[in-house]
């Protein structure tokens, strides 16, 4: 049978309910250190329930989103209606670094969150608990379920045990970490972070379930004898620039639990967690013949989200003056020695990458244009072809909808705007906030029904303020009433755009599905067949 290349059209959610955000306030005291200017990306990624079996975790995600001090989380199911699924924490005058993951057990998921100063674990519920009489009783499609977020409060995440606040190592000069991962050690619960500091240390934080901390300080000359250590702390500080980590991560290989760093140079560090120091040191360009390229722009390390310990797999972005490339690589332990199998190199037309995740045999990733615009590619390791994903196309604000001389503009432009699809209810809300004071209630937290009648009121208004009150026929009325709802248009469209700034990808396990986070909303990527004319749901 013929093997068709599947190809990927944007799939844009549901956003016509409203956004009820639930907002917990932290603050550990750990802010004295951050006073000096810190300056941290705005990410987003998420995580993908593992049982595709059950109705209430087939389909069902997680997405974060971190914005300075502030983390979002939202829970999404294409199965099910989930109520209170929206929570915000804001770490008081703490930037969130990029190293949030999250993690299932038993009986909760677990999001691990580390910032400059501290490190938290924040609980719920597993939604296999709110689901267990579903078999007795049965469910209703139409019926909204809890989400996760519906009981969380701030007193859990307050608890002394949850979080912990750290000191940097003594030789990073009061600097504060620039990166970060996280992990979750499936057997014992026990919470793995690891931050990095630009003078090249990391700091190794282990939390038990019930909250103990230790705390472990690498440094790089773990392979060097104690007797040069000394000649080899001044090779690193003229060597410093190459020596700097710009990635990291926490991977399992053969049970045993190890810290990859990429250095700028190119080189993968192997840091033993159970013994605390680096144990390989292995030159990337070197490894796989490229030692003719020129000095490394960008390095980037992913880990593959849906692979499990037996099959490891690391991919390893690089960007030189002469163009990009992707390494797909497994490391394995030969004997008392890590090396690393190259299983490809995929090379990409685009230049200026967002961002990128991957899966045990596919890549997806999102780049910028040279127009500025965001696309985005997936590749199979086994093709080396790259698939383009049809996105939506951008409304232009200065192209509004044609209106024909018979229709009422209002009817008209209230139609359009409220299409399904077309512009989330916040979005709309923000743009009616131009035309007036704020009130008690945020526009962006009123209905469908209201934000019409608020909105007809605003324009109609506008109408007036404009014609003053000269004497205006039929037609001059209505050519002033279709230019002031272009304008409500207008800045809807504008609002819309700004929204659309990309900040993560990540595949959906178990299924043909990626996903982009942008600024505000979360857009699904659906396969399609040979001809296009069905969508795998």
């Amino acid at each position: 049978m013929t093997e068709f290349t599947l190809s990927y059209r944007e799939v844009i959610p549901d956003q016509t309910s409203l956004e009820n955000w639930k907002k917990i306030a932290l603050s550990t005291g750990g802010t004295q250190s951050t006073l000096q200017d810190i300056k941290v990306a705005e990410r987003a990624n998420g995580f993908c329930y593992e049982d595709s079996t059950k109705h209430h975790t087939r389909n069902r995600f997680i997405y974060w989103r971190i914005n300075y001090d502030i983390l979002e989380l939202v829970e999404h199911s294409l199965d099910v209606n989930l109520s209170g699924n929206r929570i915000g924490y804001k770490f008081k005058d703490t930037p969130i670094l990029d190293g949030v993951s999250i993690h299932e057990v038993a009986e909760n998921v677990i999001v691990l969150v580390p910032t400059v100063c501290s490190i938290h674990r924040l609980i719920f519920s597993h939604p296999d608990r709110f689901h267990r009489q579903d078999e007795l009783l049965g469910t209703h499609p139409d019926l909204a379920a809890p989400s996760i977020f519906s009981r969380a409060s701030g007193i859990e995440a307050r608890n002394p045990s949850s979080f912990h606040v750290f000191s940097g190592p003594s030789s990073a000069n009061d600097q504060l970490p620039s990166l970060a991962c996280s992990y979750l050690l499936p057997e014992t619960d026990e919470a793995i972070f690891v931050l990095a500091y630009p003078s090249t240390e990391l700091l190794l934080i282990k939390q038990s379930s019930s909250g103990q901390i230790v705390s472990t300080e690498l440094k790089g000359e773990s392979l060097v004898p104690r007797f040069l250590s000394g000649l080899a702390e001044k090779f690193r500080q003229r060597n410093s620039d190459g020596d700097s980590i710009v990635s990291l991560l926490i991977l399992v290989i053969d049970y045993e639990t190890y810290i990859i760093t990429l250095c700028r140079d190119g080189h993968l560090k192997f840091w033993s967690i159970s013994k605390g120091q680096c144990v390989a040191v292995i030159d990337l360009l070197a490894e796989t013949g490229d030692v003719t390229k020129d000095r490394v722009q960008t390095a980037i390390l992913r880990k593959a989200v849906d692979a499990n310990n037996s099959e490891n797999i690391i991919s390893v972005f690089m960007s030189f003056s002469t163009g990009c490339q992707f390494y797909i690589l497994q490391p394995v332990i030969n004997g008392q020695q890590i090396r690393i199998v190259r299983l490809n190199t995929l090379y990409p037309s685009e230049n200026d990458l967002i961002d990128f995740s991957i899966q045990k045999n596919r890549l997806w990733s999102a780049w910028r244009s040279e127009d500025g615009e965001c696309v985005v590619y997936t590749a199979s390791y086994k093709t080396n072809n790259w698939t383009r994903v049809i996105l939506e196309a951008l409304p232009d604000a200065n192209q509004a909808p044609a209106l024909d001389g018979e229709s009422d503009p209002r009817q008209f432009y209230l139609q359009h705007i409220f299409h399904p699809g077309r512009f989330p209810l916040h979005i709309i809300g923000k743009a009616l906030s131009i035309y007036k004071r704020p009130t008690i209630l945020p526009d962006s937290l009123l209905t469908a029904s209201v934000l019409k009648q608020r909105i007809s009121i605003a324009v109609e208004n506008e109408i007036q303020n404009t014609l003053g009150d000269s004497m205006v026929s039929d037609e001059e009325y209505l050519e002033c009433a279709e230019w002031c709802w272009q304008k409500f248009y207008s800045c809807c469209v504008q609002y819309y755009i700004a929204s659309q700034k990309p900040l993560g990808i990540m595949p959906l396990p178990l299924s043909f599905r990626g996903s982009i986070s942008k600024k505000i909303i979360v857009f699904i990527f659906e396969a399609t067949g040979p001809l296009g004319a069905y969508d795998i749901m």
